[in-house]
């Protein structure tokens, strides 16, 4: 007797976890020299591919064109992600065709939320290229509990030992309001500001500036700068948007 057949499985096409894509466009800038003006056209051809395997734990990114190459890479281990953690880990890459430059960085994102109310995100970063001498280690945070956030930026140089960022932040999110207060002790600034809304059409957002060395010229003579903004949704086609 013939073998009978083995029981056909559904699996996606080969193509399924593959896309790719093609793109090209010319942009048009006018330039005025000596009383006139002289048009300059750039052609942008690029390629792109990205794909997904291993039971979509790994991700592939990758463009090519006329202004260089862009990959990353990002893997996400799906035995250290669930409803308590999530871990991934991710490889950019970027290559300048005009100059061969190339900027790279590795990363590790982590986020926890299983130690009672309290939530926990942490990223970690590595910075690299071939042109100058920045080799900069990167972390942030950010505390969640309740309403309330606190995080921090930390941006570090480790060839030349010193700090390309250092900034905390605070703050409140609800349904009435988000209200943020923002240290950054390398430039010497706060920065605070507050985003709500007036029933559901109406929306507010207020920020205020300050610098602590009073190097700035700003508001009024201080050394403070205003901003206020709005928008207000007057019909479904319709709305108005403004700021100071």
């Amino acid at each position: 007797m013939p073998a009978s057949p083995s029981p056909s499985r559904s699996r996606p096409p080969p193509s399924a976890a593959t896309k790719l894509s093609q793109s090209f466009s010319v942009n048009r800038t006018v330039e005025a020299k000596d009383d006139s003006l002289s048009s300059v056209y750039t052609a942008l051809n690029k390629s792109g591919l990205k794909s997904t395997c291993h039971n979509g734990q790994l991700d592939t990114k990758l463009s090519i064109g006329t202004e260089g190459v862009n990959y990353s890479l990002g893997y996400t281990p799906k035995s250290q992600n669930s409803a308590d953690q999530a871990l991934t880990l991710k490889h950019t890459s970027k290559l300048e065709a005009a100059t061969s430059h190339i900027d790279s960085n590795e990363s590790l994102s982590y986020a926890y939320t299983k130690n009672g109310p309290v939530k926990l995100w942490l990223t970690f970063g590595f910075d690299w290229n071939t042109y100058n001498d920045t080799r900069a280690v990167q972390n942030t945070g950010n505390f969640n509990y309740e309403d309330y956030y606190f995080g921090w930026t930390l941006n570090h140089n480790i060839l030349t030992h010193k700090h390309l960022e250092l900034a905390f932040n605070l703050a409140l999110r609800n349904s009435k309001a988000d209200v943020h207060l923002t240290y950054d002790h390398l430039n010497k600034s706060v920065k605070t500001g507050c985003y709500h809304k007036h029933g559901a059409k109406a929306t507010h957002y207020y920020s205020i500036f300050y610098d602590i060395e009073k190097k700035l010229k700003g508001a009024f003579g201080q050394p403070v700068v205003l901003n206020w903004a709005s928008e207000y949704k007057l019909t479904d086609a319709a709305t108005v948007k403004a700021s100071i």
